[in-house]
């Protein structure tokens, strides 16, 4: 979940990278935001312990959740158990004043939305991924059957026989090796896991402009045909 889905969300002020925001039902308080200097409430994003509380220098509730990766502190809240406040602030911060379950199980609906967020994305993922890889299939045969007629012509290296072959054929054969290689790296941003498998290859990165140098030579040569 990222920030801005969070807030069209939150029924509570939070704080996410020492950002004070305001939530769609409620504001910052007025306390937190114009009259404390010390902004302790924020040491709460250095913890790692989901839903752990902290009372600030102003007497305010403040609780931290951590959904997915997005670490937020709900701030400035007053629970109905917090004895520090004083009752006159109560009294002019009666919208701040929560229940802790309420705030507990509003972060519990959160979290079950980023989890069926989470989940329609890997379903998607999976089902363009498989796709992805009957495509990624046929182009590595496509690109393996133009190394075979690439060999089948004079010369003693392969890097000879493409040297002497016609123009057409350089102009497949590099197409086809940038493809397969942006496929490889596409497969990579896809599916993370598959960069621990199958086999290493070194690039050469001047060889490698040098293919895109060719292929765009190859298409103004086209244009002014």
């Amino acid at each position: 979940m990222d920030k801005e889905l969070l807030k069209s969300l939150s029924k509570y002020p939070f704080i996410i990278e020492n950002e004070f925001n305001d939530s769609v039902e409620l504001k910052q308080n007025k306390t937190c935001i114009e009259k404390c200097k010390e902004k302790d409430c924020t040491k709460l994003l250095a913890s790692n312990d989901n839903f752990e509380e902290y009372i600030c220098s102003k007497g305010y509730n403040n609780i931290l959740s951590i959904i997915g990766e997005l670490k937020f502190v709900m701030n400035g809240l007053i629970f109905h158990d917090n004895k520090i406040i004083p009752t006159g602030r109560k009294d002019v911060r009666k919208q701040w004043l929560v229940n802790r379950n309420d705030v507990l199980i509003f972060i519990q609906k959160i979290n079950e939305i980023e989890l069926h967020l989470e989940k329609r994305v890997n379903e998607t993922t999976e089902k363009n991924f498989s796709m992805f890889h009957d495509f990624k299939t046929s182009m590595s045969i496509f690109f393996s059957c133009t190394q075979d007629i690439i060999n089948n012509l004079e010369g003693n290296t392969f890097n000879e026989k493409l040297e002497n072959s016609d123009k057409s054929y350089k102009d497949l054969y590099n197409s086809l090796d940038l493809i397969t290689s942006q496929l490889g790296m596409v497969d990579v941003i896809l599916n993370p896991n598959s960069i621990k498998f199958g086999s290493k290859k070194p690039i050469n990165l001047y060889k490698l402009f040098d293919k895109i140098k060719a292929l765009f030579g190859h298409l103004s040569t086209k244009k002014e045909i």
